[in-house]
């Protein structure tokens, strides 16, 4: 679960509305800040999942999250289904 905007860092974020474009979607275009904010943990998340996968082989994930968080759930469910492919409930 991804949570909101609560410190300094989260409304930097939130103020680089710059769109680019988002390589798992054609034609796509994402915040700058998020996509930003997504990428500086994305290692961190992709290392977690690999662990709880080995414990749990046949699980599902859930992305959930509220405002900068639903931000986040949004492209990391994206970028979880284009790497675990189909995992992602």
């Amino acid at each position: 679960m991804w949570r909101g905007t609560q410190e300094i860092y989260g409304w930097i974020l939130n103020f680089q509305g710059l769109l680019v474009p988002f390589p798992l979607c054609d034609k796509c275009k994402v915040h700058l800040g998020f996509v930003n904010a997504y990428n500086s943990v994305k290692d961190y998340v992709h290392d977690h999942i690999d662990k709880l996968l080995k414990l749990h082989p046949t699980a599902k994930i859930a992305v959930t999250g509220h405002s900068l968080g639903a931000a986040l759930a949004t492209i990391s469910a994206l970028d979880l289904q284009d790497l675990y492919n189909g995992i992602v409930a």
